[in-house]
């Protein structure tokens, strides 16, 4: 990404990271694993798990995957932390 977080292109660079996003009941905690396009700040794609997992990231990987290969016009850098 060279700290270069804008594009003209949609879905040329697109983000994601897991985020802790609130204590549920019983003191359960929920995660949030958002993809967001930076060409427009657009979130295309979402999971969301009590447990911060390698199937739960990748769950939200796997759902986008389709959706860029189908729309894309340039080639699709994924980014995370």
């Amino acid at each position: 990404m060279n700290r270069l977080f804008h594009t003209p292109h949609t879905l040329q660079k697109v983000v994601t990271d897991v985020t802790e996003i609130i204590k549920c009941t019983n003191n359960e905690k929920l995660y949030l694993s958002p993809i967001m396009d930076l060409y427009n700040g657009e979130i295309i794609e979402f999971s969301m798990s009590k447990c911060p997992t390698l199937d739960f990231v990748m769950d939200s990987l796997k759902k986008v995957l389709s959706f860029i290969q189908e729309r894309a016009k340039y080639r699709t850098t994924i980014h995370s932390d």
